[in-house]
């Protein structure tokens, strides 16, 4: 239902890119299937958890809000990167994530999604959160493009969880296994 309206909505006929985001309470990998099955595995998909949604026609904050905006275009050129070890050494993390950016000097922003829990709340200890500063300072350190850098953290839940990311053709959470932890990810326009 979320991916026919962001098609409908938008008067989209060919996806070429899709940012979505839905509550930590739903099935990310379902949720992500879902997408795929509408606007085709070839789509990139990004974002990822949310606690709540924001859309012209609804502010929801319970239950289990979903949401995506589908982006059709023959004149933007995008990327998407991903990059793991975030909760390491986030200005690390965002150097390498940089590295893998083909720049050009058509470039005109960078948007970027990132799991905000670097260590996820116990029972016994508040969560640890990762910090965007160093982040965006690696990301810039590598690009020397003076372009706008902007994007978000991401929470799975109130329960400060980690957070489910969709990384373009595939859904990445800090809970899995380190060979798929993929944290944040990258587009430019």
């Amino acid at each position: 239902m979320v991916a026919e309206g962001a098609l409908t909505s938008g008067s989209i006929d060919r996806p070429d890119l899709v940012v979505a985001f839905c509550s930590g309470g739903l099935a990310h990998g379902e949720f992500f299937e879902g997408m795929q099955m509408v606007f085709g595995r070839r789509v990139p998909t990004i974002g990822g958890s949310a606690i709540g949604i924001i859309t012209p026609d609804t502010l929801s904050y319970t239950g289990h809000p979903a949401g995506a905006v589908a982006v059709q275009s023959d004149e933007i050129r995008w990327q998407v990167a991903a990059a793991d070890r975030l909760n390491e050494d986030e200005k690390d993390a965002g150097r390498r994530l940089a590295q893998q950016i083909e720049r050009s000097t058509e470039d005109r922003l960078l948007l970027f999604f990132y799991d905000s829990i670097k260590q996820p709340a116990t029972p016994r200890s508040a969560p640890v959160m990762n910090a965007s500063t160093p982040l965006i300072e690696g990301i810039a350190e590598v690009l020397e493009t003076g372009i706008p850098i902007f994007g978000a953290g991401l929470i799975g839940d109130y329960a400060m969880q980690s957070a489910a990311q969709f990384c373009g053709t595939s859904v990445a959470s800090e809970l899995e296994e380190l060979s798929f932890k993929i944290r944040y990810m990258i587009s430019i326009v």
